[in-house]
């Protein structure tokens, strides 16, 4: 690989899927002193460290690999050298050519967002040109907007820096910024309504003429919406997919997040949570976002009842929350439709079909006869053994706290309380 090209050299400062990792992986302090902050407080804090964390795993790593490799061979095509980078910014009739349009997708959760904050990290190296009579020049390879609300075209440029003239000349800004990549982050929130695949459709091939190299992060749904458009448009932002799926229950990646999980609660666990893998995964699906906040709720359980520890059977009580129920609605419906039960909603099937969906879905299928077999054994148990397996479920009652119950204050009872103490006095 040529080395001496500034702007190819940002994206093999990971040359390695080990080297990635160590440089994509984020691991928050642990955390202290909950019990001196407010439930409100420390559950606050728990959430935001999590969210924090970053394990790059195997399925990750390999996405990341590809994106800059795809970075690469853009650079290499679209800044040849740097006589031609000047000629071309210096000339009075700019014109660029179209770039590949990436599509990377998958379930709500998994961890999109999170994979191209670590692939920004991994390139956070400007490189820089020698401009004869200019000095060096500072390139920008890798660029990542973030859309949480109905944003267009105009702060899409905005966020990559290019705020002077609105959307007018925003192929000659970007190529002399260097700009090799851009991400483009929930992409959903391009533009909102019942025909929003028309307009996103729209805003994608736009951008492609920026003549970056475009990836644009997705749910299933506007996968799905995208579809409905025209063949040719279909062709050109569907055609190469990147499709990120949950790691397997038994894999040493899923291990590698409960680990890291471990390590940030670990006084605040009465449990190791890889002593739990496979039970954890089929509580989540596997979703990283959804572990999360089965372990917030799970403390907010926790301190509720006056326990400085997070129980295993408030991470199952977590589970059933009402807190939970959106998500537990979601893991239950992927689960029965691995089982061929009745199909769940396309925001959980991808339109893409590899073998690293079809693990998923065998994953979901392998845990969900796991559970039903754990059902049938739990029916044929004898009352002993029940009780046991229901104690074993239960809080500790010690640590639970009593409460008083509550009685309903009526005029009559305010009476009645004032004419008994009169009497005793």
């Amino acid at each position: 690989m040529n080395n001496s090209n500034p702007w190819v050299a940002p994206f093999l400062v990971s040359s390695s899927d080990s080297l990635i990792r160590s440089r994509a992986l984020l691991m928050p302090e642990p955390i202290v002193g909950l019990e001196k902050l407010d439930p409100t407080q420390a559950t606050f804090l728990i959430q935001k460290t999590l969210d924090v964390c970053f394990v790059p795993t195997e399925n990750a790593v390999a996405v990341m690999r590809t994106i800059l490799d795809l970075s690469i061979a853009q650079a290499l095509q679209r800044f040849a050298s740097v006589d031609a980078y000047i000629s071309k910014i210096s000339s009075p009739t700019f014109s660029i050519s179209p770039g590949p349009i990436y599509c990377l997708t998958g379930l709500a959760g998994v961890g999109k967002s999170s994979l191209l904050a670590a692939v920004r990290r991994l390139v956070t190296t400007q490189g820089s040109v020698q401009i004869p009579g200019h000095g060096s020049h500072p390139l920008v390879p890798y660029g990542i907007v973030e859309l949480t609300s109905s944003w267009g075209e105009k702060e899409i440029v905005r966020q990559l820096g290019h705020t002077a003239y609105g959307v007018v000349n925003v192929e000659r800004f970007l190529y002399g910024q260097g700009y090799t990549s851009v991400v483009i982050d929930e992409t959903q929130f391009l533009a909102p309504g019942a025909q929003s695949h028309a307009r996103i459709a729209k805003q994608i091939y736009l951008i492609s003429r920026w003549g970056v190299l475009l990836i644009f992060s997705c749910n299933f749904s506007l996968v799905h919406k995208l579809e409905k458009r025209p063949h040719e448009e279909r062709d050109r932002i569907l055609s190469n997919p990147l499709v990120l799926t949950p790691d397997a229950p038994d894999s040493t990646s899923w291990l590698s997040v409960l680990d890291a999980w471990q390590n940030i609660l670990g006084r605040y666990l009465s449990f190791k949570l890889s002593n739990h893998a496979g039970e954890f995964w089929s509580l989540t699906g596997g979703l990283n976002r959804y572990g999360v906040r089965l372990l917030v709720i799970a403390y907010q359980l926790s301190r509720a009842r006056n326990n400085k520890k997070i129980d295993w059977s408030d991470i199952l009580a977590a589970y059933e929350s009402m807190i939970f129920c959106r998500m537990r609605a979601e893991v239950i419906a992927l689960f029965t439709a691995s089982m061929g039960g009745k199909q769940p909603g396309r925001d959980l099937v991808c339109s893409f079909k590899s073998v690293k969906d079809a693990e998923y879905w065998e994953n979901l299928r392998n845990r969900g006869a796991r559970k039903a077999s754990s059902a049938i054994a739990e029916l044929s148990l004898n009352v002993k053994q029940k009780a046991a397996l229901k104690e074993y479920r239960t809080p500790d009652p010690s640590v639970t706290t009593k409460r008083t119950p509550s009685v309903r204050r009526t005029v009559e009872s305010l009476t009645n309380a004032a004419k008994k103490k009169k009497k005793s006095e």
